[in-house]
């Protein structure tokens, strides 16, 4: 018994010298870098806030319109929103990558794919609302769907619909034909389950 309390106590120290060691090096790293005025950056996901709700599994975009259509019922400008998924569909997160006007946001994909990078989601789901209640995608809608389905595809990380929000109604373009979001690459499942 005592041997393994010493052993234990000789493990924590080593483990201690080595965390210091770790920190020095990187204080040092960074000092040395401060002198060029370089900075030191850390990445971290923040969660805000917590749905309240069990694990919500997507089979259809009437999942992920049922999701977001009370979130967006008094939204007077178009928000555009990320959905996290995992390997079995179930919701693991939401981002909001834009807040515009009342007719059109302006979508940057380094910012829808950052956020799910880091929550380590396997795959996404795009959508943002019309606060017109139209749901009838833009021109730009589907081009902004065509950009962000290749960078999914370059990324592995696959885009499997953008969903666009009304007053009580919701327009997949998956669904709607206005983009072949099968047709990406064979080897991605870019299939609801």
């Amino acid at each position: 018994m005592a041997i393994e309390k010493a052993r234990d106590v000789q493990l924590k120290l080593e483990f201690d010298n080595e965390s210091q060691q770790t920190s020095e090096t990187i204080n040092h790293t960074a000092e040395s870098l401060a002198q060029y005025g370089i900075p030191m950056y850390q990445t971290r996901l923040v969660c805000e806030s917590e749905l309240k709700h069990e694990r919500i599994k997507i089979n259809d975009p009437e999942d992920i319109a049922a999701l977001l259509q009370n979130y967006y019922k008094d939204r007077d400008r178009e928000e555009f929103i990320v959905v996290f998924l995992n390997r079995a569909n179930i919701v693991i997160g939401l981002h909001v990558a834009s807040v515009g006007g009342l007719s059109q946001t302006i979508v940057e994909p380094r910012q829808v794919f950052k956020a799910a990078f880091l929550a380590s989601a396997a795959s996404i789901i795009c959508a943002h609302n019309h606060p017109s209640g139209e749901t009838k995608p833009s021109h730009e809608d589907i081009a902004m769907t065509r950009i962000l389905a290749r960078a999914g595809l370059f990324f592995r990380l696959p885009v499997l619909d953008h969903i666009i929000i009304g007053d009580s109604n919701f327009c997949s373009l998956r669904e709607d034909g206005e983009f072949d979001f099968d047709n990406q690459d064979p080897e991605l499942s870019l299939n609801y389950p």
